[in-house]
């Protein structure tokens, strides 16, 4: 094994994840200027609506009646890979973008803090990939953080067609676990998701979540990777190699697993190659 400073890789003929050791001067001048701003993960959150009055102002779909809304309020999850989850509740949520706190509202539906959270299309952490047919696919992401009642963490992909249709579907959560503040690369016909913040209690330092969504199935499967990963990662960055043949990922934190829960900044480069998940 052998371990090169600056632009060199270093390389192992047992590991097969590379790292790629940074200037530390440059890594640390681009996270301190990457920490002025609250990162989003491309997601389709960034056009959600924050202002309740601005929420309230979006019409309801004239099909939701509240009858129908107290029926899809909550989160759930799939029981196939993947269940198509369509109902007029969640395509409206998804249009209008309000958060579940306006729906609850809107419809006079009980509290989070009796009924559990509501499901919702107001997320941070969540992908956005468009697609060569023109669909949109959104995957997964989380509503607000711990501290609100209606905090929760998505395991979902929700298509955008070009016509405005919507399709919205749901997985098992030992298929494809709540994910979010993730990376989502396309690569041919699938996307390549790395990383996730996820709950506390459900993460496992020292791995890195490696999952594939086949564009044409919408099915989704874990990789079982080899050699040395980052570890638990998220709000990093992924980029696809010229040659489509592996995925840089570069910055983000890590939860080393400290009792704490705290996190640190990732300094190294790693190289993910798809031919081999080396």
């Amino acid at each position: 094994m052998d371990l090169f400073l600056g632009s060199n890789v270093y390389h192992s003929g047992v590991k097969f994840w590379f790292a790629i050791r940074r200037n530390v001067a440059i890594a640390i001048l681009a996270l301190l200027l990457a920490d002025g701003c609250k990162q989003k993960n491309n997601s389709m959150s960034e056009a959600a609506t924050d202002s309740g009055e601005a929420g309230e102002a979006v019409p309801p779909d004239p099909m939701v009646t509240r009858e129908l809304f107290l029926k899809w309020r909550s989160p759930r999850f799939g029981t196939l890979n993947p269940q198509r989850m369509n109902n007029p509740v969640w395509e409206w949520l998804v249009k209008s973008r309000i958060n579940a706190y306006q729906a609850t509202r809107r419809f006079n539906g009980p509290s989070a803090m009796d009924a559990g959270p509501g499901w919702c299309f107001d997320r941070f952490g969540q992908s956005s990939n468009q697609l060569p047919d023109g669909r949109v696919a959104c995957i997964a992401g989380e509503h607000e953080d711990s501290y609100d009642p209606d905090f929760y963490i998505y395991n979902d992909v929700v298509i955008q067609q070009p016509d405005g249709r919507i399709d919205i579907f749901g997985y098992p959560r030992e298929v494809f676990p709540p994910t979010d503040f993730h990376t989502a690369t396309l690569v041919g016909n699938r996307i390549v998701l790395i990383g996730s913040l996820g709950y506390p209690d459900e993460r496992r330092p020292g791995e890195t979540p490696v999952t594939i969504l086949e564009i044409g199935a919408l099915s989704i499967t874990s990789v079982q990777t080899s050699g040395s990963a980052p570890g638990w990662i998220h709000s990093h960055q992924a980029t696809l190699s010229e040659d489509g043949g592996s995925i840089l990922v570069q910055r983000g934190k890590l939860d080393r697993g400290g009792k704490d829960k705290s996190l640190v900044e990732n300094i190294d480069d790693w190289r993910l190659h798809l031919g081999n998940w080396r």
